[in-house]
């Protein structure tokens, strides 16, 4: 026995767990468990100066069952807002599909209320998030365990610790799984929770009550910049074309494409283009729209230069000695968890740099993601999955160009673009070619200034957690009285 617990521990930091220790934890043989991190991060929070409570004591922690029958889908109007979890983890979430609300026998069990907090629990584990007034009453994926605090300076003080450093090491060490990584509602009830003053608890309840409120504000602002680019240009909500089907047997979702479309095309757009979503209606119905509206047309080359980044070898290091660098993913992330290139190899490669004003938009997989370089990530470098466009300012107002790009009139232009038979791509060309229509500058600006603002709140909110984060660590260290 002592054999096969030496070969478990080998190439593991960690410190050799007792006999005792191991049946305390539910027989546990996985070397990561009794880790010298996770151990020393258990250690901190059972020796604080601070009184502790299980999780279970100050909160309902559940999951939803793993094995589903499945979810009935409806539209719109007939269904409730469904997301994943990796959608709840964007700055500006949107619905992965709609739950029936007459027809989805488990539609109150996916329900989620404010100030309810979600862990990701398979996969990538720990991941955090806290409710605000935004998703309130919207179905959230099985994935999230939900945690529902007893009140609502309880539910900061667990949001916080769950995020911190410490809270992280312990989630880290109770997750299990050989190919997938899963953690369970039971094995969180047992995480200590050190309870501080009421003074403590009340000064990081309002912090984390404030960066709940600046993102939900963020969220509010860009949609009031889309409902006024709308408005200034005069175009009507972008909904998808309903297309014609061609086979009463199979049912695919196919529409008519007349020759005189294709060779249209490739003279106005300069493609000549067979693939179907070239000519998918609702992007035609776009540029239609477009060309109709009263305001100045114009297209992306002629009011911004675009450009991608280069391919290039990554020597990714710690934090401390390099620069930030962006996936397309990271880019639509509320907090990323970035890598870091060799300070060395940026002395040579500042074209990967992104500036203060520019709009990034992914080209690679995910194809039109869009984000807005404002009091986020300046002087960051990016991937060559993302490109970059550099507005002209006396062409265009910056913020508002990101606030098209982001909205449906953008996003389906760029979508027709995509090629490739495995991974989609587009080209700094072909985005080029995406028309704009360009209101007054005076309305641009006041378009372009509800965008700064919301990505200004969601800085808020990053310091505000930030804040909340430091009060607690400086609790956790402080010496017992007396010592």
């Amino acid at each position: 026995m002592k054999d096969i617990i030496q070969q478990l521990f080998k190439n593991v930091q960690c410190h050799w767990p007792t006999s005792t220790k191991i049946a305390e934890n539910s027989v546990r043989l996985d070397a990561p468990f009794y880790s010298n991190v996770a151990e020393s991060a258990r250690i901190s929070l059972s020796s604080c100066s601070l009184p502790t409570s299980n999780l279970s004591e100050i909160a309902k922690v559940f999951a939803l069952s793993d094995f589903s029958l499945g979810r009935i889908p409806a539209d719109e109007a007939h269904g409730v807002p469904f997301y994943t979890f990796s959608d709840i983890l964007e700055h500006d979430p949107s619905p992965t599909m709609f739950l029936s609300k007459k027809h989805e026998p488990n539609l109150q069990n996916y329900i989620v209320q404010e100030g309810w907090i979600l862990l990701s629990r398979a996969g990538t584990i720990g991941n955090t998030f806290m409710v605000g007034p935004e998703l309130a009453g919207v179905a959230v994926a099985n994935h999230a365990i939900r945690i529902v605090p007893y009140d609502s300076a309880l539910g900061a003080l667990i949001y916080v610790l769950i995020r911190s450093q410490l809270g992280q090491q312990i989630i880290g060490s109770l997750m299990y799984g050989a190919v997938v990584d899963v953690i369970k509602p039971a094995q969180l009830e047992n995480v200590l929770i050190p309870i501080p003053s009421k003074r403590i608890m009340d000064e990081i309840e309002a912090r984390v009550r404030g960066a709940v409120l600046a993102r939900t504000n963020a969220i509010r602002l860009n949609r009031q910049a889309d409902k006024m680019l709308h408005k200034s240009n005069a175009l009507q909500q972008l909904r998808t074309q309903s297309t014609e089907v061609c086979s009463d047997v199979f049912q695919p979702t196919t529409f008519k494409v007349l020759s005189k479309s294709v060779w249209l095309a490739d003279s106005d757009a300069h493609e000549f283009r067979l693939d179907a979503h070239y000519y998918n209606p609702t992007a035609a119905l776009a540029v239609s729209n477009i060309k109709k509206c009263p305001s100045n047309i114009k297209t992306i080359k002629e009011v911004a230069n675009v450009f991608m980044g280069p391919r290039f070898k990554r020597n990714y290091v710690e934090s401390a000695h390099g620069v930030p660098f962006l996936s397309g993913k990271n880019i639509v992330q509320i907090r990323p968890a970035l890598k870091h290139l060799s300070n060395l190899q940026m002395a040579y490669m500042q074209e990967l740099i992104v500036k203060r004003g520019w709009s990034l938009v992914t080209c690679s997989g995910t194809i039109g993601r869009t984000c807005f370089v404002w009091d986020n990530y300046e002087e960051f470098a990016a991937s060559q999955h993302i490109l970059r466009v550099m507005p002209i300012d006396t062409e265009i107002d910056p913020a508002y160009l990101n606030a098209f790009l982001a909205s449906r009139y953008g996003y389906e232009q760029i979508l027709r673009f995509r090629y490739g038979s495995v991974i989609d791509e587009i080209t700094d060309k072909q985005i080029g070619q995406v028309l704009v229509p360009c209101p007054s500058r005076k309305e641009q600006e006041t378009i372009g200034d509800m965008v700064r603002k919301a990505y200004e709140s969601r800085a808020e909110a990053i310091r505000l957690e930030d804040e909340a984060q430091e009060i607690l660590n400086k609790e956790l260290q402080a010496l017992p009285e007396g010592r």
